[in-house]
């Protein structure tokens, strides 16, 4: 055998051992960056359920503080003020904001998968979005009336403005109500490690 056919057999084998290892070091590098965009992604997705949690707790001051103006308009021991229409149209609009933020997360919780990145409670993370979701429903619905009792105040009459009251004071209490199982799936959700939340595939 010629000394040319063995060093080039030799070169021929060094070229296919370097690209079989450049292979392999790229699938291992898709692999670790396919995991870190996943844990990334999962770390934001336990961060906007946080802040979901904390916008509405902070909701429960605000409705209990237009529940005791509203009354005190029924009462008569305060006058109605026009501009609260705008600010209780801005606040149902901020709610409304947030239930379309949930229905995004609820697709990114769908799709995390797509990043080798498997959410072991599902359930409970979906009975916490879940939760939030009716929150700001009820809070939203509670809002609307709390613009239509200044607007029958002022343009329509009394009767009217009493009818809304009503409405209001039972979204406000089924808001209420929804902030309880809040609450209760929250702090189950908050009690697991993010360790324990997800897991690579």
């Amino acid at each position: 055998m010629a000394l040319y056919d063995v060093t080039g057999t030799i070169a021929d084998w060094i070229m296919a051992g370097a690209a079989a290892y450049a292979a392999w070091n790229a699938k291992s590098w898709f692999s670790q960056r396919s995991h870190t965009t996943g844990f990334d992604k999962a770390e934001e997705i336990l961060h906007k359920i946080d802040s979901f949690y904390l916008r509405t707790q902070e909701s429960v001051l605000h409705l209990h503080s237009e529940l005791e103006y509203l009354n005190a308009v029924s009462y008569g021991s305060t006058n109605p003020d026009e501009s609260f229409l705008k600010k209780y149209e801005d606040l149902k609009e901020k709610h409304d904001s947030i239930i379309d933020e949930i229905r995004k997360l609820r697709d990114e919780i769908k799709l995390i998968e797509r990043w080798s990145i498997s959410l072991r409670q599902k359930s409970m993370v979906n009975q916490v979005v879940d939760a939030l979701s009716y929150a700001n429903n009820s809070a939203s619905l509670a809002y609307s009336n709390a613009r239509g009792c200044i607007y029958n105040i002022k343009y329509m009459g009394k009767e009217e403005f009493d009818v809304t009251l009503v409405y209001y004071k039972k979204y406000y209490e089924e808001f209420l109500k929804d902030l309880i199982l809040v609450e209760r799936h929250y702090q189950l959700f908050v009690s697991i490690k993010f360790t324990k939340m997800f897991k690579i595939k």
